[in-house]
């Protein structure tokens, strides 16, 4: 499995009913070969993969892309 895979299939397996009252964004910076930014934005019991990330997220997670798929 891909980075960009394992981060559709989470959008996939979202829960709204989960994430009442949450309004934050969390990014991943990944390096490596598969190297880049990704985000979720999670409001209003919503998440949106937003690629390339954003400028200021509420949590940023920093790892390579092998230990990130493992």
């Amino acid at each position: 499995m891909t980075v960009a895979e394992i981060f559709e299939t989470m959008i996939k397996l979202f829960n709204p009913a989960a994430s009442a009252g949450i309004n934050k964004t969390i990014q991943w910076n990944l390096s490596g070969d598969e190297a880049g930014k990704w985000a979720f934005q999670i409001a209003n019991q919503t998440c949106e993969l937003i690629p390339g990330g954003v400028e200021k997220p509420d949590l940023t997670m920093m790892m390579s892309d092998k230990d990130w798929i493992a």
